[in-house]
């Protein structure tokens, strides 16, 4: 790999080619460290090809597919933090990361071991993961198809999962789709005491008694109506999460409307597969 002689723009040290950029960074170590697979980048060699044949050496199987999503999402989150205006954070290029892993899952390119089931779990948003969480998302298009899906996790292991496609006339309708869908599944399975998250900002204030019906679309301001009521009626909170930390759901609501999918399941054996 030919040097740009081109300084780091990130931590202002050492030459910005690929391997320092990837590997060498104080961000790029960071990321690895933090990563699943834990890897010490700073003891690997700076020649390219050494490195790679050390990488491939010491990976093998789905663990070798966890570090090509992991090499694919730190080099997209780079981009956007020196291109995007983003600030470089371990925990945004991780769950750009772990989306990455789960799509590869839903398409088949290998099997959940350990490792990945590790790499597709959540950091905490609270001190502890004990109880249940759910992550929800819609997907739509301009031609009005709509997806929707929800995740439900325990202690990191997958409870519970859904999707649905159908017609829906805006984003925010695909979301509460995601919403009703979960709350049925977690009525049916007799699950109390779960924080459901979202991306969708106008959702979560409502679901948190906000008075802002006006920024509701007004195809779906009567079925929002009823959905709020029906939360209020239940044991569940909702808290807000950015889309990088939404990623798994993300990935499986725009699954479910490319592919028009209705699914369901208890394990990671029951995810759809193209």
């Amino acid at each position: 790999m030919k040097s740009t002689q081109v300084p780091c723009q990130l931590c202002d040290y050492g030459v910005d080619d690929g391997v320092h950029a990837l590997f060498k960074c104080s961000s790029a170590r960071a990321f690895w460290l933090a990563s699943p697979l834990g890897v010490h980048s700073d003891a690997l060699p700076d020649d390219p090809r050494q490195l790679l044949q050390a990488v491939v050496g010491a990976l093998h199987g789905s663990d070798f597919s966890s570090f090509a999503n992991h090499v694919w999402a730190l080099w997209k989150h780079r981009c956007a933090v020196l291109y995007g205006g983003k600030v470089f954070k371990v925990e945004s290029g991780l769950s750009m990361a772990r989306g990455f892993s789960f799509l590869s899952f839903l398409t088949g390119n290998f099997k959940i071991t350990s490792t990945v089931r590790d790499a597709l779990g959540h950091v905490s948003l609270e001190p502890t993961d004990a109880g249940l969480k759910c992550w929800i998302d819609g997907s739509y298009d301009n031609s009005g198809d709509g997806g929707w899906a929800f995740l439900i996790q325990q202690n990191q292991t997958l409870v519970m999962f859904g999707t649905g496609f159908g017609s829906v006339s805006s984003p925010f309708q695909a979301e509460l789709q995601a919403l009703h869908l979960a709350m049925r599944a977690m009525a049916r399975g007799m699950l109390q005491d779960c924080v459901i998250y979202s991306d969708c900002q106008v959702l979560c204030r409502l679901l948190n008694g906000e008075n802002i019906f006006d920024a509701v679309p007004w195809q779906c301001f009567f079925q929002v109506q009823d959905v709020i009521q029906e939360f209020k009626a239940s044991c569940y909170t909702c808290g807000f999460i950015n889309r990088e930390a939404n990623m798994e759901a993300h990935f499986l609501a725009n699954y479910a409307r490319r592919n028009r999918i209705v699914s369901q399941g208890t394990s990671y054996s029951d995810l759809p597969v193209l």
